[in-house]
């Protein structure tokens, strides 16, 4: 009995440290299409990856400083830049049930600098295009990455007053939503929001600009506007947290400067005070 229970033991123990030394699933490994990927937003031109690198030629002929650029392969993320966003007023580009990837590349050129770029990636075809590169600061510390919804979430160290250039120590959550073209982070406003078919509006505090409103909050937005306003159209009070880009080429939306994507409804109420409304509403239906 014992000598069977000391078998079956080992045998455990044995499965258990070849599961933990195995390789991982090849569906976990990183594509290839992504370690060779064609990157903009960085240099004036794009730049082709070599198994995760880039390296151009001297910036002097015979000179030993030139650009670099490398992939972090330990910090990728997948998942759908569409998710909790149906109605973002933009044609997708990937292909159903495929990965989205966010990554971070840094990038050096011969001096004390590391610049660090986050840079999103969709599949198209059988290959991942870039289609959206932003600079995160020179030398800070990304920790960890994932795509949330929708939502690309870091982790990061970054400089506080009295650190030095080499050594970030100030903690930081940052996220970015991918908007049209653009990688815009994610902060909040303040503001009045009008929600209709046909105006869909959000007028910042003390502002008198106006952007269109997308909904990325399950419904919880359009339902505290039609709680709240007197009548349709009618402006409302709103904290809202979300992120500013270029205004899809839709119908209604055109006259704005740009588009706000609201993914959190904080707060809401018929008015307040101390946010006054700058001017007249952009576009106001005529009612029947």
């Amino acid at each position: 009995m014992i000598r069977q229970f000391t078998t079956t033991l080992l045998a455990s123990l044995c499965a258990v440290l070849s599961a933990c030394s195995a390789k991982p699933p090849a569906e976990s490994e990183l594509p290839e299409a992504l370690l060779q990927a064609r990157i903009q937003g960085i240099y004036d031109a794009p730049i082709g990856l070599t198994d995760g690198h880039y390296e151009g030629p001297p910036f002097v002929a015979g000179g030993a400083s030139r650009p670099r650029v490398t992939l972090l392969q330990s910090l990728v993320a997948r998942g759908d830049l569409d998710a909790g966003h149906p109605d973002s007023g933009d044609v997708s580009i990937s292909a159903a049930g495929a990965d989205d990837h966010a990554v971070v590349l840094t990038e050096s050129s011969g001096g004390s600098g590391s610049f660090i770029y986050l840079a999103l990636l969709r599949p198209q075809g059988t290959g991942l295009v870039n289609v959206a590169t932003t600079l995160l600061g020179d030398r800070v510390d990304v920790t960890s990455l994932t795509i949330v919804n929708g939502e690309i979430r870091a982790s990061m160290l970054v400089h506080g007053p009295d650190d030095p250039v080499c050594c970030p120590s100030q903690r930081s959550e940052k996220s970015w939503l991918l908007i049209g073209d653009e990688i815009s982070e994610v902060t909040e406003f303040s503001g009045h929001l009008v929600y209709g078919h046909e105006a869909r509006e959000f007028i910042p505090c003390s502002e008198a600009l106006a952007w269109w409103v997308v909904d990325g909050t399950g419904g919880d937005m359009p339902t505290a506007y039609r709680t709240l306003a007197l009548a349709p159209y009618t402006p409302i009070y709103a904290e809202v947290r979300g992120a500013t880009g270029p205004t899809p080429n839709a119908e209604f939306a055109r006259p704005y400067e740009r588009r706000l994507r609201i993914i959190e409804l904080m707060q809401a109420a018929r008015e307040n005070a101390s946010c006054p409304l700058q001017g007249p509403l952009r576009h106001r239906p005529q009612q029947q």
